[in-house]
Parts: C-alpha cells; sequence; structure tokens
C-alpha cells in the first residue's frame, strides 16, 4: 500500500521563498509537491531531511482529517 511521505519545509536560501509541502500521497508532483529550483528566483534547491516540528505536524494532521473526511 503506498504511504504519503512526511511534510516537508522547503526553503531556498538564494532568495528566502519558503514553502510546506504535504503530499497526500507517494506520487510527487513537479511545482506542487515537489520542487528542483526554486520558483521565484530559479536557483537550485537542496532537498532537506524530513523535520519534526510544530508545523509539519499540523499540516499532517489536516492531511489526515481531509482524508477522514472524504469518506
Amino acid at each position: 500500500m503506498p504511504v504519503a511521505p512526511p511534510p516537508r519545509h522547503i526553503h531556498c536560501s538564494h532568495c528566502g521563498w519558503s514553502t510546506i509541502v504535504a503530499p497526500s500521497s507517494d506520487v510527487l508532483i513537479p511545482g506542487v509537491d515537489h520542487f528542483d529550483n526554486c520558483p521565484r528566483c530559479g536557483q537550485a534547491l537542496a532537498s532537506p531531511p524530513p523535520q519534526a516540528s510544530l508545523e509539519m505536524g499540523i499540516a499532517q494532521v489536516f492531511n489526515t482529517l481531509e482524508k477522514w473526511f472524504k469518506r
């Protein structure tokens, strides 16, 4: 059974752009769930390991609740 990856915080060290992505499945969509380059400046992004923070936990809770309410 596919398992969704944990939420991630993506940050561009060049221009300061950042976002949190919480994929709903194991299929990552470029520009939505996965970024190779910064959408603002085009700089290549390094993919940091998933972080356990309050924001990530909240994003995962909302993702789970969304799945429950769709049933």
